[in-house]
């Protein structure tokens, strides 16, 4: 096992069924408007001994900052695949507009 892969199957899918959950169990109190998106920024803190990651908090409005120099390419893809996601999903939501109003 490449040690990507085991990051991924350690960490990153475990910081994923994490979000997953955490948004189900408030989607319904979540405001969807067509058209419209939010970024939230979530904080987790990894185990010194086992990567182990454990959730810390939410916000709203996170930081976009690039003034240290490895944040830079890492907030041009967050912000670039936001973008391509948000018109994808727009896309998605007028079409199934579009069809409802022709059934």
């Amino acid at each position: 096992m490449t040690s990507n892969t085991h990051f991924k199957e350690l960490v990153e899918d475990k910081i994923c069924e994490a979000m997953r959950l955490l948004f189900l169990s408030v989607k319904d109190k979540l405001e969807a408007r067509y058209g419209c998106f939010e970024i939230f920024g979530l904080n987790f803190l990894l185990t010194e001994n086992n990567l182990e990651p454990k959730f810390m908090d939410i916000t709203s409005c996170p930081s976009f900052s690039t003034e240290m120099v490895d944040a830079k390419p890492v907030v041009r893809t967050l912000l670039r695949d936001t973008v391509v996601m948000a018109q994808d999903l727009h896309e998605k939501g007028r079409e199934k507009a579009r069809e409802a109003r022709m059934n």
